[in-house]
């Protein structure tokens, strides 16, 4: 220990020469670049500094909590790697060869290489330093896309504006004096990334404002104010330290007829937003939205009271399904990280009681709304939020004093309005203690519904993660078709996610459908299990100990059922992929085909090429791609007709095209896993290129097989040469449409629950 600590002493001299020698090297850097805005600078410290070295020595030797910025465009935490070291995050990003990353959120790399090279000036390897270099006041800041047009100027303005305005104490707010429209009020939580994110909220149109309360660094109050040219974005800083304080004070400044509260790490899906101001009416005085967990099953959808002022959340730990399927109806008193609510009425209650702080302030507004008869409080399952980890060192936890003061100002709290349940499927038959807050929780049993055939309360488990990337998943996507043919035949269905997996409510179910895709699945508590493998992944194969647990196993492969049946000795049956009939059809065209190419899909992940794509663009003929990663790509970039397209266009664009092209994963195409793809682009009538998979005489003339080396010629002649006309594609069409639909496929597994649960449920050992 004694040497250890000698050799620390005798080190730290050396230590201190070699971080100053590397701090001088920064600081010559940054000087000879010629990055620092002096005028920008000096706003954010107060200080005039007599050269660009001077404030470079002071930006070098500040401690990352100054959150200082060398030029209005260039913040440190928008940067993967600041928070390992600031100026050296900031040194690298000029030092790398090729620089894709931006160091702004309204900056893209792309729109500024687009624009330098329009105007035939060199990148260097690094757009940012390019851009600011050439750009002038009324120079078109290259803006991500969608968010409108700003000069250089005008944004430069307003970032130093900002810069001084954040030195300041917190600016006194003004009231509107006219109301109209949508206020959004979130208190900020979290770096720079996830504000920015909440600016998707704000609209170009003038009747949605965001108000975004308390920024916790100068990088958010300057970015959003910058946000604010673009959009109805207004940035609040008061000196509350609690939320339902922060809520009122920026509620003065909102501009909004209708204000919605949310809490900090609260995702609001936009499509909310409409339906929350609709519910609010003479006799609505509060709506709130669905909650869903980080999983995507249900945090709340109202409170529940029983004897106690202090309520426990509706539904929790369910699938939104059990919600979604009920109308708009009262509930008890809002139990939301989110809440509508009228400017007029919010003033009658004169705003949330501050006594409860952080915690229960939406049921309390609930409860005095009820008692002052200014309207009911209502849940709109459709509209739906998804609540985040609590941020401790900012909001801290009230919940017990909070639930002490309800139960004090409030003992006599409204009952359960046993609707809710009995919509949902469920009734009471008692209660327990809540784990968190001691409040009373419902313990349910299922409502049997006698019909023909039976109501089957049914769960589609997916290989899909929740949040919003869900939706660029095609087995999301394949789950709902299914979920809505299963519905169609009188079933009653929840999809999961991945995270959702281990839900105690699917102990309610009588069936789960696995859909095997990325990972391995296990059978759950339901009295009927099926597996049904779209497709088997090379690093997480199908095993036969996998199989063998399910009470039915399907597979979309001919070929692959008949192998592991014999190999395994567990029946596997084909039950091939298929199409949604109401959104793939011929008549989807909102036009005559057209001479172009089409692919929608993302570049792989894993860095392997998708071969016929590769061999189109290598084609003359044109290449319309949708997709992630194409973009990128020097070779793909001009053919990126956009990143995403929604899967309700699809059928549009597979109708309109000249030819279709489709591949499949390696494994897939060895084990005869037929793509959905095939089966959508066939029921639009589409000619479809793909490349070699068994099974595919299925769909006639409709779609060729080829090898890389064949694609060019067979895209670059006559389509007319390689593809059977109209007529013969449309009877392929109807064919497919006829034979393999979701309706199909829903009641081949409807049959077989039904068979399984005459056998007296599950075969599993």
């Amino acid at each position: 220990m004694a040497s250890s600590g000698l050799l620390t002493r005798l080190a730290a001299p050396f230590a201190g020469v070699a971080r100053r020698l590397r701090r001088g090297a920064d600081v010559r850097q940054l000087i000879r670049l010629g990055v620092i805005d002096l005028g920008y600078y000096s706003a954010q410290t107060g200080r005039t500094f007599a050269s660009t070295r001077a404030a470079a020595r002071h930006f070098v030797n500040s401690p990352a909590s100054a959150g200082l910025s060398i030029h209005p465009l260039f913040e440190p935490s928008a940067l993967p790697d600041w928070r390992e070291h600031r100026v050296r995050a900031a040194v690298r990003y000029f030092a790398a060869p090729q620089q894709k990353a931006s160091p702004h959120p309204l900056f893209d790399v792309a729109a500024a290489v687009a624009q330098l090279d329009a105007a035939g000036v060199a990148t260097e390897g690094n757009p940012w330093l390019a851009w600011i270099r050439w750009a002038g006041e009324d120079t078109r800041v290259p803006l991500p896309s969608g968010s409108g047009e700003l000069t250089w100027g005008a944004l430069r303005a307003e970032l130093l504006a900002a810069a001084v305005a954040w030195r300041r104490p917190a600016e006194a707010l003004t009231e509107p004096t006219d109301r109209h429209g949508v206020s959004l009020l979130l208190p900020i939580i979290g770096g720079l990334h996830r504000a920015v994110e909440q600016v998707g909220l704000a609209s170009t149109d003038a009747d949605r404002q965001l108000v975004m309360i308390n920024p916790t660094s100068r990088a958010q109050y300057a970015c959003l104010r910058g946000f604010g040219l673009l959009a109805p974005v207004l940035v609040v800083r008061t000196t509350a330290d609690t939320l339902a304080d922060a809520w009122n004070r920026a509620a003065v400044a909102a501009t909004g007829d209708t204000l919605i509260f949310l809490a900090p790490e609260t995702r609001l899906d936009a499509r909310a937003i409409d339906p929350l101001a609709a519910a609010l009416t003479a006799e609505v005085a509060i709506a709130q939205p669905l909650n869903l967990q980080p999983d995507w099953t249900i945090h709340s959808a109202g409170a529940f009271f029983d004897g106690d002022a202090c309520p426990s959340p509706l539904l929790v730990g369910h699938p939104d399904a059990d919600a979604l399927r009920l109308p708009v109806r009262p509930v008890p008193a809002a139990y939301s990280r989110a809440v509508a609510i009228t400017a007029e009425t919010f003033t009658a209650l004169d705003g949330f009681a501050v006594g409860y702080a952080n915690d229960l302030a939406e049921v309390d507004l609930s409860l005095r709304a009820q008692a002052a008869d200014l309207g009911v409080t209502v849940l709109v399952p459709q509209a739906r939020v998804t609540v985040g980890p609590r941020d401790a060192k900012r909001y801290l936890d009230t919940s017990a004093a909070s639930a002490s003061r309800l139960r004090q100002e409030h003992p006599t709290p409204p009952r359960v309005t046993e609707p809710i349940f009995a919509a949902a499927g469920f009734a009471v038959d008692g209660t327990r203690p809540d784990p968190v807050t001691g409040a009373p929780a419902p313990t349910l049993t299922r409502v049997q519904v006698t019909q023909a055939p039976p109501r089957l309360r049914w769960t589609i488990d997916t290989p899909v993660p929740a949040g919003p990337r869900a939706e660029l998943w095609g087995d999301w996507h394949f789950a709902r078709s299914l979920a809505a043919a299963l519905e169609s035949h009188g079933q009653q269905v929840a999809i999961d996610t991945r995270q959702a997996r281990d839900r105690a409510t699917r102990a309610y179910d009588d069936v789960l459908v696995c859909l095997r895709g990325t990972n391995a699945v296990r059978p759950g508590p339901a009295p009927v299990n099926l597996l049904w493998v779209l497709y088997d992944h090379a690093k997480t194969p199908v095993t036969a100990e996998e199989a063998s647990g399910f009470d039915a196993v399907f597979a979309a492969s001919i070929s692959w059922a008949a192998e592991r049946t014999a190999s395994w000795g567990v029946p596997v049956t084909p039950l091939l992929q298929c199409t949604d009939t109401s959104l793939f059809f011929p008549e989807r065209a909102g036009g005559p085909r057209n001479a172009h190419a089409l692919f929608v899909g993302n570049t792989r992940k894993d860095g392997t090429s998708r071969p016929v794509v590769e061999a189109a663009l290598h084609g003359s003929v044109p290449l319309d791609l949708y997709g992630s990663g194409w973009a990128e790509r020097a070779d793909a970039a001009a053919s990126v007709v956009a990143e995403r397209v929604a899967n309700t266009e699809l059928g549009r664009l597979y109708a309109e095209a000249g030819v279709v092209l489709n591949d499949h994963l390696p494994e897939m195409a060895v084990g005869g896993f037929l793509s959905n793809r095939l089966f959508d682009a066939a029921a639009c009538g589409a000619r479809v290129l793909s490349d070699e998979v068994a099974g595919i005489e299925l769909f006639g003339g409709s779609v060729r097989c080829a090898v890389p080396t064949d694609i060019p010629a067979l895209l670059d002649g006559d389509f007319a040469d390689h593809w059977p006309g109209d007529d013969a594609r449309l009877a392929t069409a109807t064919q497919i449409r006829a034979e393999h639909s979701f309706d199909h496929r829903a009641e081949t597994l409807l049959q077989t629950a039904l068979a399984r649960l005459d056998d007296g449920g599950s075969s599993k050992p």
